[in-house]
């Protein structure tokens, strides 16, 4: 499986896309609320993309391909719910890079031992200098903030790495990617939104106009980028896009800088290089 320029725009598309809708639940009032309502409305767009797929060649109905997606499903919504503790308890700056970064060295381990994907040499390194780069941006702005919400942020990235690897396994049984995307951000917005209604009651349906608005433009940058990258990992190895995908470090820093007013230092400018080096030599190396 080759890493193509057009999987190579995807990963980075999701990457963008997932800064986005992190930062929204990150600027949202009460972040367990925005965090649902978003994961609900990304359901309702999927639901209504379903009858425009194309289900003819679909494995879909394998017990295999059922399996693979109950599990990320699972994965998914308990994600849904450490995300939001972790934004919680600590800066954007920090949680969004500690999260985002550990995963492309989980799921390129979990490849190499499920799938038997290893990356060239040239794009092992890559992946190396990106998950360097996107820790180290948090570094420092961590150590300021006595590195509230890293346990949660580092729980997260697990759950990412996890449900990566799921996803790309799932994604290549089903034949065809699109669909098990749309089936998996449909399920898991339902179970995300019953599970803290069950918890909170209807309250959480009574957020205010402003939240409803971020929460309905964060859906549609979080259906977009599960489908660019569910996608994507079903036609080049996983670990490969994984470290492109966690290039959303990037796209969050400049977030940080310009609505959170978050301050950019030396250390953030030197590991974002060290990040677009990681970029290209996963490219290069594919």
């Amino acid at each position: 499986m080759e890493l193509g320029n057009g999987v190579m725009a995807a990963a980075l598309g999701a990457a963008l896309m997932n800064a986005g809708w992190n930062s929204a639940v990150k600027l949202g009032g009460d972040k367990m609320v925005t965090m649902a309502l978003t994961t609900g409305l990304a359901s309702l767009w999927s639901l209504g993309l379903l009858p425009w797929l194309d289900w003819r060649s679909v494995a879909v109905w394998d017990a295999a391909v059922w399996w693979w997606l109950a599990g990320s499903v699972a994965v998914h919504t308990l994600y849904h719910f450490v995300l939001p503790r972790a934004y919680q308890h600590g800066e954007f700056g920090v949680v969004y890079p500690v999260a985002r970064g550990s995963a492309p060295l989980f799921v390129t381990l979990g490849a190499a031992l499920l799938a038997g994907e290893w990356p060239a040499p040239l794009g092992l390194v890559g992946v190396l200098c990106l998950s360097l780069g996107v820790l180290a941006l948090s570094a420092r702005m961590g150590v300021a903030s006595g590195f509230r919400g890293s346990g949660y942020a580092l729980a997260a990235g697990a759950m990412i790495a996890c449900y990566t690897v799921i996803d790309g396994l799932g994604a290549r049984a089903s034949g065809a990617a699109l669909v098990y995307a749309a089936l998996l951000t449909l399920g898991d917005g339902v179970a995300t939104v019953l599970i803290l209604a069950a918890r909170r009651g209807a309250s959480v349906l009574r957020a205010d106009a402003r939240t409803w608005r971020l929460c309905a433009l964060a859906a549609a940058m979080q259906v977009s980028a599960s489908w660019m990258a569910t996608w994507a990992l079903s036609q080049a190895p996983m670990g490969l896009v994984s470290a492109l995908r966690e290039s959303s470090v990037l796209f969050a820093g400049w977030i940080a800088a310009w609505l959170m007013r978050e301050r950019l230092g030396r250390l953030r400018m030197l590991a974002s290089a060290l990040v677009f080096g990681g970029i290209v030599l996963v490219r290069w190396g594919s």
